[in-house]
């Protein structure tokens, strides 16, 4: 039986989102707050079968899954400095989304989940993220990392994608022959890289300083 904990820690990071929102007002942050509610309803949702067809939630999943992407990419080309990298984002984004309307009307169907699109989209917050840092820790500005949001958002982010291509890229070889053992270990990574995403997004919002419109 699947439990999945990491509900409870994406159900207090909206909380408390809401409660820092007037420090979060005139920064980027402030979008976590209709994209966390989104996510809630999206899982728990899911959870309790309200977003299913006959048992299935792959079309709803396919659906937050690609505004997930394309959420944190936006988050991410807000937070860079360089140029091409912006660039590089925005072409990059825009191909993921024309490869996944491709993937779910003509290959994997709307009734499965994404999985081979899904991969290409966690290459893409990797590399992103790994951008982000390499920016980051070249910069001559002192910056107390403990401090940053974003710090703590591309951690969680690094982390999370990083899991999850991993075991979607092994999936196709091994879970077939091992199914249920599969499906237990995805229980728990689960819930590890979910509790670890969500943990860092509190940890952001609480270090966040009130300040000036950063969007």
């Amino acid at each position: 039986m699947i439990s999945f904990y990491f509900l409870y820690f994406e159900l207090l990071s909206f909380i408390i989102s809401l409660f820092t929102i007037r420090k979060l007002w005139n920064s980027y942050l402030i979008f976590f707050i209709p994209f966390l509610f989104l996510t809630n309803i999206q899982e728990w949702g899911s959870h309790y079968g309200y977003l299913t067809i006959n048992g299935n939630n792959s079309l709803s999943l396919n659906i937050f899954t690609n505004i997930e992407f394309i959420f944190y990419s936006w988050l991410i080309y807000c937070n860079t400095s360089n140029k091409t990298q912006k660039k590089r984002i925005i072409v990059l984004t825009s191909l993921y989304i024309l490869l996944f309307a491709i993937n779910i009307l003509f290959i994997q169907g709307l009734g499965n989940f994404h999985s081979y699109t899904y991969l290409i989209g966690s290459l893409l917050i990797i590399f992103y993220v790994c951008y982000f840092f390499y920016e980051l820790f070249r910069k001559e500005d002192y910056i107390i990392l403990a401090r940053y949001p974003m710090f703590w958002i591309c951690t969680g982010l690094l982390f999370f994608y990083l899991g999850m291509f991993v075991y979607y890229a092994f999936f196709e070889l091994v879970a077939l022959e091992y199914i249920i053992k599969y499906f237990q270990l995805f229980n728990i990574l689960m819930n590890i890289f979910n509790i670890i995403l969500y943990s860092c997004f509190s940890i952001a919002f609480l270090c966040q300083k009130r300040m000036k419109n950063t969007i």
